[in-house]
């Protein structure tokens, strides 16, 4: 296998915008440095840096690996999926006439809390909102 520079390059700027991307990383530094400024956020930036360089590194050497050993099955599988993807894609053609049948419970606002507040029961309901953990009738 060869590696072009263009592809490195494409690979860095695909990792330069998950690092750019607001997550749980980026709202522990926040904290960290508001708390205890730079001396108690180095460190955090400092390990999710090289842990996400060490994560990528050992899946693209893990994949050649596997890669290497399991050839065939890989081709089977890829045969495997394009499968299952053409039945999924023929059944969906097969059912474009029928009704979807909508499960509110999902999307209301009312049941996902409700969903929230019983698996962050144990944990205490600071992380949750307290009006709508109250334990209505029916809850339980």
């Amino acid at each position: 296998m060869t590696l072009w520079f263009w592809d490195v390059l494409l690979y860095a700027g695909a990792l330069l915008v998950l690092f750019l991307t607001p997550g749980p990383v980026w709202v522990g530094l926040i904290a960290r440095s508001l708390s205890g400024g730079f001396q108690s956020a180095w460190p955090l930036a400092l390990g999710v840096a090289v842990g996400d360089v060490l994560w990528s590194l050992l899946a693209i050497f893990g994949v050649t690996w596997v890669l290497s050993i399991y050839g065939t099955f890989i081709e089977a599988l890829k045969w495997v999926a394009s499968g299952m993807f053409l039945t999924m894609g023929l059944l969906l053609i097969y059912n474009a006439n029928k009704i979807i049948n909508i499960d509110k419970r999902l999307t209301s606002p009312w049941h996902v809390s409700r969903l929230y507040c019983r698996t962050d029961r144990n944990l205490g309901k600071s992380q949750s909102n307290p009006i709508l953990c109250r334990n209505p009738p029916g809850l339980l």
